[in-house]
Order: structure tokens, then sequence, then C-alpha cells
């Protein structure tokens, strides 16, 4: 059952992600089945909360949604969780101006995560 926060329509997340444990790998499989954005962007509030997750990896999860997926509202929600994580004050679907910052900084984020 969806619900709202904000601009984002989200379902519960227990609805779409049945095992909360799920490795992140197996979440961006989960992420690729689902076809309604509701569904996505429950998926990404569940990494980006997840704190086994590192910084790094929300963030290259969150990269390649922004890239890659073609709803503008999953974008756009990938986009307002990565401006969050990195502290990049940017418009959530500046696409080019994160794929600079994350050029720049993720071997940074990488080494710190080991």
């Amino acid at each position: 059952m969806p619900f709202g926060r904000g601009e984002a329509v989200l379902y519960d997340v227990e609805e779409v992600v049945k095992d909360a444990k799920l490795p992140l790998e197996k979440l961006r499989e989960l992420f690729q089945r689902k076809q309604y954005y509701h569904e996505r962007n429950s998926i990404i509030q569940h990494v980006v909360k997840r704190p086994e997750f590192s910084k790094y990896d929300k963030l290259e999860f969150l990269m390649e949604i922004m890239e890659g997926d073609s709803n503008l509202r999953t974008a756009s929600y990938a986009g307002l969780n990565f401006r969050k994580l990195s502290g990049w004050n940017y418009k959530s679907l500046a696409l080019g101006a994160f794929q600079e910052w994350w050029k720049k900084n993720k071997d940074d984020l990488k080494k710190q995560q080991k």
C-alpha cells in the first residue's frame, strides 16, 4: 500500500523487500525486477537506511540508478538521496554535476571503507 512522504510516494518497505537483510547485489536485482517507481523508490530508501552498507556502496548504487533509470521520479529520488549522502547541494536531477563529484571523490570514499 503506497503512502506519501513529501513529493515521493513510497510503498511500505516490508511489502517490497520481503527479506530485510538482503545483500546489496540481491537488492540491485530486486530493483531491476520492479516495474513501478513507488517500489523502486522504496528499495532506494531501504538501501540508504541500511547501516551495514558503506557510504561508497550506497552512492555507487544511487549513481547507477541516476545514470540508467528512465523514470524521472526514480532518478530524481536517487539524486535527492545522493545529494544528502554526498553533502553536495545540487538539484536532484543535475546528473552531470553529480557524475563530476562522483568521479572526483569515489576513490577516496572507497579507501575510507577499508
